[in-house]
Parts: C-alpha cells; sequence; structure tokens
C-alpha cells in the first residue's frame, strides 16, 4: 500500500471540510498499488464530499469541465479518470480552468 499526494491549488470553491485554505492545500490519501484515479474520488468522497461534488459526479462518473486534473504534471483527459492507475508517490494536482477577458 502506498500513498498520493493531492495538490488542490487556486481553489475558490465552497468547500467546508477544508476551511482557511487560502485557496491552495494539499490531502494524502492510501492507495493500493491498482487504483485508479475514481478510486481515489470513491476514497475521498467518504471524507470530503463536498471537495469531491465540486470536482466529479460519482454516479455519471463525469468530471467537472471547469477544473483541470493532472497526474505527476500530465494532463488527465476526463475519459483517463476510470482506467487511469495510480501508483505509491504520484502527484494528482487540481486547479480550476482560468477564463476571462
Amino acid at each position: 500500500m502506498g500513498k498520493v499526494h493531492l495538490e488542490f491549488s487556486g481553489w475558490t470553491g465552497d468547500t467546508p471540510e477544508v476551511p482557511n485554505s487560502s485557496g491552495k492545500f494539499a490531502i494524502e490519501v492510501e492507495v493500493d498499488d491498482a487504483r485508479t484515479v475514481h478510486d481515489i474520488f470513491e476514497k475521498l468522497a467518504l471524507n470530503y464530499p463536498h471537495l469531491v461534488g465540486s470536482i466529479y459526479e460519482m454516479k455519471s462518473r463525469v468530471t467537472n469541465e471547469r477544473i483541470n486534473i493532472f497526474l505527476n504534471g500530465e494532463f488527465i483527459l476526463p475519459a483517463e479518470i476510470q482506467n487511469r492507475k495510480l501508483k505509491d508517490g504520484d502527484i494528482l494536482t487540481f486547479l480550476p480552468v482560468l477564463a476571462g477577458g
């Protein structure tokens, strides 16, 4: 068993489980070597349901289009969430999409 490090930067959403985060925080999650990104969301939802709900819809398995997800610095396509395997020491980064003009 290992750990995956989750990093959240530029976070402005309402996340009552992570008060006073100043928009940046991190969470460590225990994983088996065969775990996928979807499995991490399932495990994380036990303690952080609002946080997961702002990123990923568990029932429909659809990611929020306003959140980019990176695995070790590489962008993950929404279609990869179900099958992308994780291993000890991986870093998942969640960044809100910036737009405007």
